[in-house]
């Protein structure tokens, strides 16, 4: 099996890099669907685990986002136009699939973020994240993958960051914002995946030593970074015997 991990700073392109390389290298691409499992395990709605997630930066109470709108203007999870002609990511349902239901008849689920504890979420994310990485080949895209499954055989973490102005452009494109509004959400974003990642394993997400390939989006044409990291990938026998027979044939 091979498991990627991508992450990175906030606007980075961590979403965009991911959907290219899990096309590029014919992989499983999970960035919503792990969002719905979570959701599942935690016997919670999809949108108060995304709140749980989000809500730190206020900008989608301000705006009236709902899910689904949310997913839109992230642009993360593979519902847009991409540049460079990659599709969009079919292989990671979310709309149309059946509603999450309580696990017992009994239960309700929780329907706000406030309702689960940062220790349960955390453990739970722990749990999906090697659920997903040990079920097939993947790319992981966020939810601190690199941190939840550091140390584990078989995962390449890759980390992608960029200039402060590179990804508050990205991120005002992607809100469909102000650049200052986008600047407000890099920040509180930033905050909170500091927070997660040494909630999860007291990891700092700027320790290089996490990642095995560290990529500066703003410094290259963007149509060229798939290519390295591939080329990155096979040169160091990071991948797996039935990742390599498949891009053979």
């Amino acid at each position: 099996m091979t498991a990627i991990t991508i992450g990175g700073a906030a606007g980075a392109g961590a979403p965009e890099i991911g959907v290219r390389l899990a096309t590029s290298l014919r992989l499983d691409y999970v960035s919503r669907l792990a969002l719905r499992t979570l959701a599942t395990q935690l016997n919670a709605t999809p949108e108060a685990v995304w709140m749980k997630e989000n809500h730190h930066c206020g900008f989608w109470e301000r705006t009236g986002h709902n899910l689904a709108r949310a997913f839109e203007a992230m642009g993360e999870y593979g519902i847009m136009e991409d540049p460079l002609g990659y599709p969009a990511m079919a292989q990671d349902p979310f709309f149309g699939m059946a509603p999450v239901v309580p696990r017992d008849d009994s239960d309700e689920l929780r329907t706000e973020h406030q309702d689960i504890p940062d220790d349960e979420y955390t453990n739970e994310l722990a749990l999906v994240n090697h659920g997903f990485a040990r079920k097939s080949d993947v790319v992981l895209v966020k939810r601190v993958g690199c941190s939840t499954l550091q140390g584990e055989e078989d995962v390449i973490h890759i980390v992608l960051f960029a200039s402060r102005d590179h990804r508050i452009a990205r991120l005002s494109n992607r809100l469909k914002t102000s650049s200052i509004e986008a600047a407000d959400v890099l920040k509180k974003w930033e905050k909170r995946r500091s927070v997660i990642f040494n909630h999860v394993n007291g990891s700092n997400p700027h320790d290089r030593d996490l990642y095995d390939i560290i990529i500066r989006t703003d410094a290259a044409d963007e149509s060229n970074i798939v290519p390295f990291i591939q080329n990155e990938l096979l040169q160091r026998g990071l991948l797996s015997e039935s990742v390599q027979s498949r891009l053979r044939n």
